[in-house]
């Protein structure tokens, strides 16, 4: 997307801080793409700009719930017994990774017209 393919120009601006581990991220993110720092982070905003939050928000839940169910048959298959501390904390486990979860499932679909069954379930 270099700016001679453009077919307009762009003339906004916008920046963000960020840690340095958060950079590191987001450096090997745009290694693996091969696209600049400004490309790729463009190309992000205006991807997630593309997905209504009401899509987001079901596929979180859906996703939260999911990673739940197959917690709590984990912990049956190996005889764990299920407390209600475990359960409070399978569920948070589960909220604090849903939006990440259901944004990287978007964009793998996205970059591979697929689920992204394989690379979601790593998260």
């Amino acid at each position: 997307m270099r700016a001679s393919k453009r077919q307009r120009a762009l003339t906004e601006y916008i920046s963000a801080r960020l840690t340095v581990d958060e950079e590191k991220r987001l450096r090997e993110r745009t290694e693996a793409a091969g696209l600049t720092k400004s490309e790729w982070c463009r190309q992000v905003i205006l991807t997630a700009l593309e997905t209504p939050p009401e899509t987001q928000l079901l596929l979180s839940e859906f996703l939260a719930l999911r990673a739940l169910v197959l917690a709590l048959h984990t912990d049956a298959l190996q005889g764990t017994k299920v407390t209600e501390q475990r359960v409070a904390a399978m569920i948070q486990q589960a909220d604090a990774k849903k939006y990440a979860m259901a944004e990287n499932r978007i964009r793998a679909f996205r970059a591979n017209g697929k689920s992204g069954s394989a690379e979601a379930s790593k998260s």
